[in-house]
Protein backbone atom coordinates (compact mmCIF):
# COMPACT_ATOMS: atom_id res chain seq x y z
CA UNK A 1 0.00 0.00 0.00
CA UNK A 2 2.73 2.55 0.88
CA UNK A 3 3.99 2.03 -3.09
CA UNK A 4 0.97 3.44 -4.10
CA UNK A 5 1.00 6.47 -1.60
CA UNK A 6 4.21 8.19 -2.72
CA UNK A 7 2.53 8.81 -6.76
CA UNK A 8 -0.91 9.94 -5.36
CA UNK A 9 1.00 12.33 -3.46
CA UNK A 10 2.79 13.84 -6.19
CA UNK A 11 -0.60 13.95 -8.00
CA UNK A 12 -2.43 15.48 -5.73
CA UNK A 13 0.52 18.19 -5.42
CA UNK A 14 0.33 18.53 -9.18
CA UNK A 15 -3.16 19.42 -9.45
CA UNK A 16 -3.05 21.43 -6.23
CA UNK A 17 -0.64 23.59 -8.37
CA UNK A 18 -2.66 23.76 -11.46
CA UNK A 19 -5.87 24.39 -9.92
CA UNK A 20 -3.86 27.43 -8.20
CA UNK A 21 -2.61 28.73 -11.55
CA UNK A 22 -6.12 28.10 -13.05
CA UNK A 23 -7.76 30.23 -10.32
CA UNK A 24 -5.50 32.76 -10.58
CA UNK A 25 -6.21 33.23 -14.36
CA UNK A 26 -9.60 33.08 -14.19
CA UNK A 27 -9.59 35.75 -11.33
CA UNK A 28 -7.66 37.96 -13.88
CA UNK A 29 -9.87 37.36 -16.13
CA UNK A 30 -12.96 37.91 -13.64
CA UNK A 31 -11.01 40.98 -12.33
CA UNK A 32 -10.50 42.86 -16.04
CA UNK A 33 -14.45 42.12 -17.18
CA UNK A 34 -16.06 43.99 -14.28
CA UNK A 35 -13.82 46.62 -15.00
CA UNK A 36 -14.59 46.30 -18.98
CA UNK A 37 -18.25 45.99 -17.76
CA UNK A 38 -18.11 49.14 -15.76
CA UNK A 39 -16.41 51.10 -18.70
CA UNK A 40 -19.62 50.05 -21.10
CA UNK A 41 -22.10 51.26 -18.46
CA UNK A 42 -20.43 54.77 -18.22
CA UNK A 43 -20.26 54.60 -22.00
CA UNK A 44 -23.97 53.49 -22.42
CA UNK A 45 -24.99 56.70 -20.40
CA UNK A 46 -22.79 59.45 -21.70
CA UNK A 47 -24.57 58.15 -25.00
CA UNK A 48 -28.00 58.20 -23.54
CA UNK A 49 -27.57 61.40 -21.93
CA UNK A 50 -26.22 62.68 -25.73
CA UNK A 51 -29.30 61.50 -27.33
CA UNK A 52 -31.32 62.48 -24.60
CA UNK A 53 -30.26 66.08 -25.27
CA UNK A 54 -30.82 66.29 -29.16
CA UNK A 55 -34.12 64.95 -28.41
CA UNK A 56 -34.93 67.51 -25.97
CA UNK A 57 -33.22 70.10 -28.19
CA UNK A 58 -35.06 68.82 -31.80
CA UNK A 59 -38.84 68.32 -30.17
CA UNK A 60 -38.74 71.14 -27.71
CA UNK A 61 -36.14 74.27 -28.53
CA UNK A 62 -36.91 73.05 -32.50
CA UNK A 63 -40.65 73.52 -31.24
CA UNK A 64 -39.94 76.86 -29.66
CA UNK A 65 -38.53 78.00 -33.47
CA UNK A 66 -41.42 76.86 -35.48
CA UNK A 67 -44.14 78.57 -33.40
CA UNK A 68 -42.06 81.65 -33.21
CA UNK A 69 -41.72 81.30 -37.25
CA UNK A 70 -45.49 80.66 -37.80
CA UNK A 71 -46.15 83.88 -35.90
CA UNK A 72 -43.70 85.87 -37.66
CA UNK A 73 -45.19 84.51 -41.00
CA UNK A 74 -48.98 85.59 -39.62
CA UNK A 75 -47.23 89.20 -40.11
CA UNK A 76 -47.86 90.78 -43.46
CA UNK A 77 -44.83 92.00 -44.85
CA UNK A 78 -45.00 95.39 -46.59
CA UNK A 79 -45.99 95.43 -49.91
CA UNK A 80 -44.05 97.17 -53.17
CA UNK A 81 -44.91 100.69 -52.36
CA UNK A 82 -44.41 100.44 -48.58
CA UNK A 83 -46.36 99.73 -45.91
CA UNK A 84 -50.09 100.51 -46.13
CA UNK A 85 -51.74 103.34 -44.60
Amino acid sequence: MSYMLAPFAALLVKLSRDADATASKTLEVTNRLYWLTWALLVLTALLLGKEALEFYEKHYFGAEQSAQTKENEKIKPPGPRGPDR
